[in-house]
């Protein structure tokens, strides 16, 4: 909000800007919190969290970026970044259904003890996704990879 007001954007259409790519989770965020029987803001938290420790926000953004030369390739794209999102919200129902039955702790315990059970295979994932972090670049293959790595988390 704040880089867009200091472009010159007006600050009421600067903070609407600012609010959309929360409302495009909004439909996630409310199946989870339905699903799970938890509250809305616990889904958030662990939602986001998530995506955060996991670098989707990072992952999606170069793969947006990639330039795609046809109909095929556009579709192609379309499906891993569908592909990954389902595994965000899977990954953030897996967390926030560990708790069932118990405390439930925080959400960031919750996340933590996740993330401990899974330590192998993050690993691997961090290792993967630090990698493409240091040579600055998405292509269709890592993405492929990143897809498929993260359907297996978990698991």
């Amino acid at each position: 909000e704040h880089d867009l007001a200091a472009q010159g954007v007006p600050a009421s259409l600067a903070r609407r800007i600012a609010v959309m790519p929360l409302l495009a989770t909004a439909p996630n965020l409310s199946l989870l919190a339905e699903t799970s029987g938890c509250d809305v803001s616990v889904a958030a938290k662990i939602f986001f969290g998530l995506g955060q420790r996991l670098g989707l926000d990072w992952l999606t953004s170069h793969a947006r970026m990639i330039s795609v030369q046809n109909p095929w390739q556009r579709e192609a794209m379309a499906v891993l970044l569908s592909d990954i999102a389902a595994s965000h919200r899977r990954l953030a129902n897996d967390i926030i259904g560990t708790s069932k039955g118990k405390k439930a702790g925080t959400p960031e315990q919750r996340q933590a003890s996740w993330l401990t059970a899974n330590a192998k295979d993050m690993e691997r994932y961090d290792a993967m996704v630090n990698e493409w972090r240091n040579s600055g670049t998405i292509e269709v293959g890592m993405l492929t990879l990143a897809s498929r790595q993260l359907n297996g988390l978990g698991v």
